[in-house]
């Protein structure tokens, strides 16, 4: 269900809403699955929705708007378990990919709130977004010692992030430009995300498959000790990743004229 507060009632203002959902909606670019909706057109709104991740998930290469299936997010590094913990970690990941980022997200609920009539005044949106499962893999260095095991390893590391539930808040602030049209720039943007349960599987961990394959599974019966520094770190990538994604978005498409005619 998209929400929009009572005073979200400027013609200008309701294109926030479209622009976000409906990926900037204008003549040229459009792919044929999309169309335009009318103001206040909630059922239009959400079948965009989902028109829009589905067509431009894998990026808009002309207008330099990366992809987000898989959504790249470079490199994490984590400190897993302390000083005193039997698991004494430190992991570093790189080229490292978020898949079904853009697939599976759906949109739950968005609100906006902003200066009623006041075109030039920053707004506020707020959207919630589930995936019944995102997929991480990376190449990866583990560091350190667990129980009386040195690690020293590299390999391929994949994570399986299951009910992944994110609520997203942006803050934006219209701008005039010197062609004097209207786009959107982000001035604040922070993701928080709540993951049910997760898993994860490494390759080349020893050089004894046995040893790797007792180990990874006692890794995984002690996931929470993972999650709670390696999981932040992801999403704290992601936010950055489709914050720039997003605001590329903005700064190609200008906002004015955008709906359907009554």
């Amino acid at each position: 269900m998209i929400k929009v507060l009572p005073m979200w009632n400027s013609k200008r203002n309701i294109f926030l809403i479209l622009l976000w959902i409906c990926g900037a909606i204008a003549d040229g670019f459009l792919p044929s699955a999309l169309q335009r909706c009318h103001l206040n057109d909630e059922v239009c709104y959400r079948i965009q929705a989902q028109n829009y991740l589905e067509n431009y998930k894998y990026g808009i290469p002309e207008r330099n708007v990366p992809a987000i299936e898989p959504l790249k997010v470079g490199t994490l590094r984590a400190q897993i378990g302390s000083k005193d913990s039997p698991m004494q970690l430190n992991l570093v990941m790189t080229n490292t990919s978020v898949h079904h980022f853009g697939s599976s997200m759906v949109v739950k609920s968005l609100t906006i709130s902003a200066t009623p009539g006041d075109f030039s005044k920053p707004a506020q949106t707020i959207m919630v977004m589930s995936s019944p499962q995102l997929d991480v893999t990376a190449n990866y260095h583990l560091k350190g010692k667990f129980l009386i095991l040195p690690i020293d390893s590299k390999g391929k590391v994949s994570i399986k992030l299951n009910q992944v539930d994110v609520t997203t808040v942006i803050d934006i602030q219209p701008e005039k430009r010197s062609d004097g049209l209207h786009y959107l720039k982000i001035t604040g943007y922070k993701m928080t995300e709540k993951i049910g349960s997760g898993s994860f599987n490494m390759t080349n961990l020893f050089t004894d498959p046995a040893l790797s394959e007792s180990t990874i599974k006692v890794f995984n019966d002690e996931y929470k000790t993972f999650s709670k520094e390696l999981e932040p770190k992801i999403m704290e990538q992601c936010t950055r990743a489709t914050r720039n994604t997003l605001q590329k978005v903005f700064d190609s498409i200008p906002f004015d004229d955008f709906f359907l005619n009554k």
